[in-house]
């Protein structure tokens, strides 16, 4: 989940790519209480010229970095991690929420833009 960054020959600082919260973690393991556990995607999501960071139940692919956190197995692809990295799945008021270095909106409607988020 991290890497050590060695800038200029100075001493090695670590850099998380992807993370959990503790709540968000405590969510899917509730989502899948009394469920088969399954594999969750994290992915851009587009909407027309809408774009937002998703969730989904999927399986893994070729190319996927995989991270198992607290029993649940997360996915995305390696590639865009390390574009978008730091990628932090958390909680917020209408549920799971992704943050990451780039936004997935960049060029989108500017409905979109102005809300931070698809309002489509």
């Amino acid at each position: 989940m991290s890497y050590f960054d060695y800038q200029n020959g100075n001493d090695p600082i670590e850099v998380i790519m992807f993370s959990v919260s503790q709540e968000a973690s405590a969510r899917a393991a509730s989502f899948f209480s009394g469920r088969r556990i399954q594999p969750v995607r994290i992915y851009v999501s587009t909407d027309g010229e809408c774009k937002r960071f998703a969730l989904a139940l999927d399986q893994k692919r070729a190319g996927d970095a995989v991270y198992e956190i607290d029993g649940v197995t997360w996915l995305i692809n390696a590639e865009f991690l390390r574009k978008a990295q730091p990628v932090r799945v958390d909680c917020g008021a209408e549920g799971f929420e992704i943050t990451a270095a780039i936004d997935p909106n960049a060029g989108a409607c500017a409905t979109c833009k102005a809300a931070g988020k698809c309002g489509h």
